[in-house]
């Protein structure tokens, strides 16, 4: 915590004025001794005690439980997982039958999606703001320092005088 806020206790008061006996707390040193690194805390002073060895030793030689991983598929381990001739030319033939099928999926998609929403025209984030509906105002004529030249006087003059 900072002591900015606190007022000062003690200001500066100059070389002549005799020194008093008072002291405060916040002038005493916080700290007057260092805490040593006892035996037990590790490190190099003390490294570990004999019953954190132990407890070491005791987690090494625990192996560790593994599970078994899932059974597969009785099917699958009975069959060779490799395809004979005849059945990867029916599944070629049956690829290519699905890919044009889903070419046709999406054509039809896409012309219904176009015929549904005519394209929405981009909007910009400026149209939006709270001020897009007012008057633009015209700007203030030029203020001059001089009052003879100034816009209200040459009102004046040309209604008045003139």
């Amino acid at each position: 915590m900072t002591s900015a806020h606190r007022p000062t206790l003690d200001p500066a008061k100059g070389k002549l004025v005799p020194e008093t006996g008072i002291i405060y707390d916040r002038m005493l040193p916080g700290y007057t001794k260092l805490k040593m690194r006892q035996p037990g805390q590790g490190g190099a002073a003390g490294g570990l005690s004999p019953e954190n060895k132990q407890g070491t030793e005791d987690s090494a030689s625990e192996p560790l439980a593994i599970e078994p991983a899932p059974p597969d598929d009785v099917e699958s381990s009975a069959n060779p997982s490799s395809p004979s001739d005849e059945d990867s030319a029916y599944e070629s033939d049956n690829e290519e039958d699905l890919r044009k099928e889903l070419q046709k999926l999406r054509d039809i998609k896409s012309t219904k999606h176009s015929q549904e929403e005519p394209k929405a025209k981009k909007r910009s984030w400026a149209d939006e703001t709270v001020f897009s509906n007012q008057q633009i105002s015209t700007p203030e004529p030029h203020r001059i320092n001089d009052s003879l030249r100034s816009h209200k006087t040459k009102k004046f003059i040309k209604k008045y005088v003139q």
